[in-house]
C-alpha cells in the first residue's frame, strides 16, 4: 500500500511540476502577458524611418512591390527537473525539443527598369512585414 501511495505521489507531484514548469515558460516569453504588438515590435530589427536592407538605389528604375512568404525555423524547448525531495527519481531533469516551420507574410522590391535617370528605386529581396 505505502509503494502505490508513493507512486501516486510521485505522478501528481511530476504533473503539478510540468505544469508550473509550463505555466512559467510562457509567462517568460509574455505569451500570457502581452499583447501581440508587443512581441512583434520586440521582433523588429529597425526602429522606423524605412530601415531597408540591400542595395542602393537604382537609377532609371521606378518601384515594383510584390508580395512572398518568408518561413523560418524556431526551435521550441520544454523541460523540468524533478525536486530533490521527490522519493526515487528526485533530481531527473527531463527536455523535449523540436523545430517548427513559421511562415510569414512578406515584401520585396523588384526594380522596374524605365530608363529615365530621375526614376529612383530602392531595390530589396523577400523579407518579413
Amino acid at each position: 500500500m505505502k509503494k502505490i501511495y508513493l507512486i501516486i505521489l510521485g505522478i501528481a507531484t511530476l504533473l503539478f511540476a510540468l505544469t508550473l514548469n509550463f505555466k512559467h515558460a510562457l509567462n517568460d516569453y509574455g505569451v500570457v502577458d502581452n499583447k501581440l504588438h508587443v512581441e512583434v515590435l520586440a521582433q523588429s530589427n529597425g526602429s522606423g524611418g524605412g530601415d531597408s536592407s540591400g542595395g542602393g538605389s537604382s537609377g532609371g528604375a521606378i518601384d515594383h512591390y510584390t508580395t512572398c512568404t518568408v518561413t523560418e525555423t524556431r526551435t521550441c524547448t520544454i523541460g523540468m527537473t524533478i525536486p530533490e525531495w521527490v522519493p526515487y527519481i528526485g533530481g531527473l531533469r527531463c527536455d523535449i525539443q523540436f523545430d517548427y516551420p513559421v511562415t510569414f507574410h512578406g515584401s520585396q522590391n523588384n526594380c522596374i527598369y524605365t530608363g529615365v535617370p530621375s526614376h529612383y528605386c530602392n531595390p530589396f529581396p523577400c523579407r518579413k512585414n
